[in-house]
């Protein structure tokens, strides 16, 4: 479940009813607080991950003696989806967000919504290297391949897969993306969007 807020609001409900593995993307918030010499941490994620009973419940958890910073990083996802990667307008909504979630004493910031690793160029200019940011993308990568194995369907084919890349907004954004990232070879990606309609 490629998203945060999927993954807190329904991934158990689905474990529940259906009879496949399902995979999680979730704030990465038990290595941050582990890792953090100055117990600090900021956490960057929509309001629906922030407010969740999953979310709030794996905080107290693991930070009972870490300060948790969270941020809803309102504006965010919609200047992503409408292509203003680059804008003037989303440097300022994150800068206003880091000035909120960044002091003296933070030493990690997770990024909470898989929109947000798309802006860790942005936030590494702002933040320097002074603080690790933490996202959680290579951990899912390896814990699905581990799936994959004990499942036994991890193929062993060395040739180029082809990929069909889903989206509910602007196929062009999508994209773009893909292509700024230098993501494989694009004649093996196809793209659809998730309503017949368009």
């Amino acid at each position: 479940m490629a998203c945060n807020t999927a993954t807190t609001q329904a991934i158990e409900t689905l474990r529940q009813k259906f009879d496949v593995p399902f995979i999680g993307i979730e704030p990465a918030i038990k290595p941050a607080a582990l890792a953090s010499k100055t117990r600090s941490i900021a956490v960057l994620a929509t309001n629906g991950t922030l407010e969740s009973e999953h979310f709030n419940t794996t905080k107290d958890k693991f930070t009972h003696d870490v300060e948790v910073i969270t941020r809803v990083g309102e504006g965010l996802v919609t200047l992503i989806e409408s292509g203003n990667l680059h804008s003037d307008e989303l440097r300022v909504q994150l800068k206003e967000h880091l000035d909120y979630l960044v002091n003296n004493n933070t030493d990690n910031l997770v990024l909470g919504c898989t929109h947000y690793p798309l802006l860790i160029p942005i936030i590494r200019e702002y933040v320097g290297s002074k603080i690790a940011i933490i996202d959680s993308g290579r951990a899912v990568a390896e814990h699905t391949q581990r799936i994959l194995e004990s499942s036994r369907l991890l193929t062993s084919s060395i040739q180029l897969g082809n990929h069909t890349l889903y989206a509910s907004k602007n196929l062009d954004v999508l994209k773009d993306i893909v292509v700024e990232l230098g993501r494989g070879n694009q004649q093996n990606v196809t793209y659809s969007s998730l309503y017949q309609s368009e």
